[in-house]
């Protein structure tokens, strides 16, 4: 997987922060980004394990770390002790 962005991109927004007893199900779940927007996943405290669906490959994230997320790419995270984190979304300018 990519670990850097693409030159150029802006942020275009981001979640709140989330913990173990308030991830969404839906980021839990496989899921993908839009076509040409990238995200930069923050964890802020702890752990959580980021699953890349298309190759198999499980990345332990531990505290403090970011993790680039690239477009149309199927992926979810696991869970598995307390965790605090957040995503910020990026774009190409308009």
């Amino acid at each position: 997987m990519r670990r850097t962005f693409p030159e150029g991109l802006e942020r275009s927004g981001g979640t709140p922060k989330f913990t173990q007893d308030t991830v969404p199900d839906a980021l839990r779940a496989s899921h993908a980004l839009a076509a040409g927007r990238w995200g930069l996943l923050h964890v802020l405290s702890g752990m959580l394990v980021f699953v890349d669906e298309e190759t198999g490959g499980e990345s332990v994230i531990t505290a403090p770390a970011e993790w680039v997320i690239p477009p149309e790419r199927r992926h979810h995270v696991r869970i598995p002790e307390a965790v605090t984190f957040r995503i910020d979304f990026y774009r190409a300018p308009a």
